[in-house]
């Protein structure tokens, strides 16, 4: 029996409000001296699209009433772990 896992809940035209809203916060509550990479690479629309299809990648979006995206969760499984991303924005 496998334990991998997948679900996909973010829908093609929400990758790039994705993006956007990551670099937002990278660029609001980090320093880029946290990593060599700008935001704009390390979420980039073709970054967050490698996240959400990635092999045993489990993907959730928390959406106001709005419809903005208040909330991101990404994890994935590798070998016997789960690593979690996890980011939160508060509008």
């Amino acid at each position: 029996m496998s334990n991998s896992f997948h679900i996909d809940l973010i829908k093609a035209e929400e990758i790039n409000q994705i993006s956007e809203l990551l670099k937002f916060i990278w660029q609001e509550s980090f320093s880029d001296f946290l990593s060599p990479l700008p935001a704009s690479i390390l979420f980039s629309p073709e970054k967050i699209k490698e996240w959400v299809d990635a092999p045993n990648s489990y993907t959730l979006v928390a959406k106001a009433q709005s419809s903005k995206i208040i909330g991101i969760i990404n994890a994935f499984q590798q070998q016997d772990r789960v690593h979690i991303r996890h980011f939160v924005h508060t509008p």
